[in-house]
């Protein structure tokens, strides 16, 4: 499937963490939810990292016991994370993949 401005869009999966995560945070209440929905949207659609820094606070982790050389970290609104990455699709060289990793607090995923 191709997206407004020509790019594959790409596809998405979610680790088992993630899922529980997001199952948690849904349960608690506390939280937009449907901000995770558009987020997954604007990343399989090819956001830019400009846009998505400017408007999401969209940034690179360092790389250490937890987190992986390529994860990133975006604010879906005061102290709510996600953690994402992107990688070339196992399947199909040709698209891109992207991985929803973890979701919480800042302190939660941070300490």
């Amino acid at each position: 499937m191709v997206g407004k401005k020509g790019h594959k869009l790409r596809t998405i999966a979610y680790t088992k963490t993630f899922q529980k995560d997001y199952r948690r945070m849904a349960a608690a209440g506390r939280y937009d939810m449907t901000l995770v929905n558009q987020m997954g949207g604007l990343l399989i659609a090819h956001t830019s990292q400009i846009v998505l820094a400017a408007e999401w606070k969209d940034h690179g982790l360092t790389a250490d016991s937890e987190w992986d050389e390529g994860d990133r970290d975006v604010h879906l609104g005061g102290d709510f994370v996600l953690i994402y990455r992107i990688d070339p699709h196992p399947d199909d060289g040709s698209m891109e993949i992207v991985i929803l990793k973890r979701l919480g607090t800042h302190s939660e995923l941070f300490g």
